[in-house]
């Protein structure tokens, strides 16, 4: 619907949707970072291949994915309507750089909300977007509480919201008005003018020594640069994408794999676990256009073990696989027979059972 390049399109989202408007449609989709598609009937027709986890994080779809926007005027998603924001404390008074983010905007039938923000889809891109907003030049950090006397004093008001990294404000944005939300993930954010570039760094260790893995392979640890704390990454929501830009944060090229292994007595029982839900979407280039939670319901069996690779050879290079025989009883199968097939990853030591799909 639109000309020109789509790679390199400023504010798609809201050049697409004022196409679609153009041609009186109420829908459309973004996909791989810019092209821009709707229809009369798209409406009846975007839910055809069901569900995709292939869009990225800013909202602009992702290699294959479309991200499906509704036109309405209760706004479903949302672009270019002005919010204001501000931050209470636990007693509900304004708080001066950290608390309770708290949004104010216009109702769907005109009057004026206030009410709490929902995590869905945050990242740290949208925390300094909103704190710009707010008079700050950066974000220190967002997490959850549950400040209950305060929380239920206000409706929540946004939901999934997405700001790219060339947004420099949030009527750049997109969000929901509706939610799914519970209060537990109200967004507490802290807002400054001086602020350390990361975040979060990460590294490898040795999961019985405690010391740093030498050949890019061991237990990743997460340390918050603003707080000191650092501890162990739950693999929830945790895909090879996500691996990999973490592995490119830590100065590797790729990586080779992400695994589970039996927790060390000693190392992880030690730590807690600091970040779930880590979601980097196809079109995520570094970590701080991913978007992740603090809290978890996490136990350190779903720890993140990583492995990453210094060059691209060893990054083309195909993995190595040991296939055995088990029994019943989960015996190897060592004299001629008929088993299980068991596959073993060697480069994580990591074993499973063998689909039949094209077998």
């Amino acid at each position: 619907m639109l000309a020109g390049e789509p790679y390199y399109r400023e504010n798609p989202i809201e050049k697409c949707r004022q196409a679609a408007i153009a041609s009186n449609f109420s829908y459309f989709a973004l996909q791989a970072g810019g092209y821009c598609m709707s229809s009369a009937s798209a409406g009846d027709t975007y839910k055809t291949y069901g569900r995709s986890e292939g869009c990225g994080t800013e909202g602009k779809g992702g290699q294959f994915a479309n991200q499906v926007y509704q036109i309405r005027d209760d706004a479903c998603s949302v672009v270019n309507k002005e919010y204001k924001f501000h931050l209470v404390d636990e007693k509900g008074s304004r708080a001066d750089n950290s608390g309770l983010l708290i949004a104010e905007g216009t109702s769907g039938s005109g009057g004026e909300m206030q009410g709490t923000v929902c995590d869905d889809m945050f990242n740290d891109t949208s925390a300094t977007v909103i704190c710009k907003e707010m008079g700050f030049t950066c974000s220190t950090g967002w997490s959850r509480k549950f400040w209950e006397d305060i929380q239920k004093r206000y409706p929540i008001v946004l939901d999934d919201i997405e700001c790219g990294s060339e947004n420099i404000s949030f009527s750049q944005c997109s969000f929901k008005t509706s939610s799914n939300c519970g209060h537990n993930e109200d967004i507490f954010l802290g807002c400054d003018n001086e602020c350390l570039p990361a975040k979060y760094t990460f590294e490898l260790l040795d999961a019985e020594s405690g010391a740093e893995a030498t050949a890019g392979k061991g237990l990743l640890v997460a340390r918050n640069n603003n707080t000191g704390i650092r501890g162990t990454v739950c693999d929830d929501e945790f895909t090879d994408h996500s691996a990999s830009l973490i592995c490119q944060e830590m100065g590797y090229v790729c990586a080779k794999g992400h695994y589970l292994q039996r927790p060390s007595t000693t190392l992880q029982a030690g730590m807690d676990i600091v970040l779930d839900n880590i979601k980097c979407g196809n079109v995520s280039t570094t970590f701080e256009e991913c978007s992740y939670v603090t809290g978890h319901n996490c136990v350190h069996s779903e720890d993140v073990f990583l492995t990453c690779k210094h060059t691209q050879d060893e990054c083309e290079a195909k993995d190595l696989y040991k296939f055995y025989l088990v029994d019943r009883q989960l015996q190897v199968v060592t004299e001629s027979g008929s088993g299980l097939l068991m596959a073993n990853r060697t480069e994580e030591g990591k074993t499973g059972t063998v689909c039949d799909d094209r077998f």
